[in-house]
């Protein structure tokens, strides 16, 4: 009778350990699933909110640019009111260039 007590005893440890075994694995199982959902969750706010800061950081860019392409002014007087007397004689050159002689060609 002992010994059929004593395996009795063992039988029932080796069921109750393989059902918290799998009681166990089930559990982790579930965490596991529920932090995977957290994650996916997580990186899809997250590419959400990188997504909406590129298109800020393009608008900007783009006012930037457009704000850059306002006419310049030039403040110096426009080339027709230039006269012939500022601009320097084009013979005078040709003769310190020459050494004054004229060719006979």
């Amino acid at each position: 009778m002992l010994a059929s007590l004593e395996l009795s005893h063992i039988l029932l440890l080796v069921v109750f350990s393989v059902l918290f075994f799998i009681a166990g694995y089930i559990i982790s199982n579930q965490k596991q699933k529920g932090f995977q959902k957290n994650m996916l969750q997580l990186e899809q706010d997250m590419l959400k909110s990188h997504a909406e800061i590129l298109r800020l950081q393009k608008e900007l860019a783009d006012k930037k640019a457009e704000a850059h392409k306002t006419p310049i002014v030039s403040i110096t007087a426009p080339a027709s009111e230039t006269t012939k007397e500022n601009l320097p004689d084009g013979n005078l050159r040709k003769k310190i260039l020459t050494g004054g002689a004229k060719s006979n060609s």
